[in-house]
């Protein structure tokens, strides 16, 4: 840390970010194949309120606003708040197909756990009819991908632990580390051992995402 704030200099690609959002253009984050996902913009609103309050995924997540009108002035505030100030946050997924649309089909990203005690945490959602084509988990991979390449956005906040704190995401990344200078956990693990701990019979079921399915991570 410099003594004199005025020597301090902003990361360049910072400073571009900063620019887009100050003349409304959102951040693209990454493309995939598949997917394009990048800052939220007003008119994803009601299409993320769909999904999110669609039975099949409200109760993975936390919880909508109780009305869309509510759901809006929230996301607005979120996006003119979080973006700036932690660089980060929860962005919106979406399908791109062979004619160049595009679609919203979800949402995800990193954001500070209150039930974490601050700690940073990953999520996403998938809409249901949208689920079994790979996307959460192609979504999943390409955050945590954005994360390794840039996780010195993580020590400015002095975290002192890194979670992986999603099933789907702890069965693709597994329990090793892509920081060395710091705990890194995902739940798979932590979870199996306790459930084998626990265990009056012997036998312990798993429900999860057919990502987690797949993976095989609790075989």
């Amino acid at each position: 840390m410099k003594e004199n704030e005025s020597e301090w200099e902003l990361d360049p690609e910072f400073e571009k970010r900063d620019a887009l959002r100050k003349a409304g253009i959102p951040v693209e984050i990454a493309r995939t194949d598949q997917l394009l996902i990048r800052e939220t913009i007003d008119s994803d609103i009601s299409e993320l309120y769909r999904i999110g309050t669609d039975q099949a995924v409200r109760k993975y997540i936390a919880p909508m606003q109780p009305t869309l009108e509510e759901e809006i002035v929230y996301t607005k505030a979120y996006v003119r708040h979080m973006y700036a100030f932690y660089d980060f946050g929860l962005w919106t997924v979406l399908e791109k197909n062979d004619s160049g649309q595009e679609r919203v089909v979800g949402r995800a990203g990193l954001f500070p756990s209150e039930r974490l005690g601050g700690q940073i945490e990953m999520g996403y959602m998938i809409a249901p009819e949208c689920q079994e084509n790979g996307y959460g988990k192609e979504a999943a991979e390409t955050v945590l991908r954005y994360a390794k390449e840039d996780v010195a956005f993580l020590r400015q906040y002095a975290v002192k632990m890194i979670i992986a704190a999603c099933g789907t995401v702890s069965s693709i990344v597994g329990d090793q580390p892509f920081v060395t200078d710091m705990p890194f956990t995902g739940v798979v693990l932590p979870a199996s051992e306790t459930a084998c701990r626990v265990t009056r019979n012997g036998k312990i079921g798993v429900i999860g995402t057919p990502a987690t399915i797949r993976s095989g991570s609790y075989e």
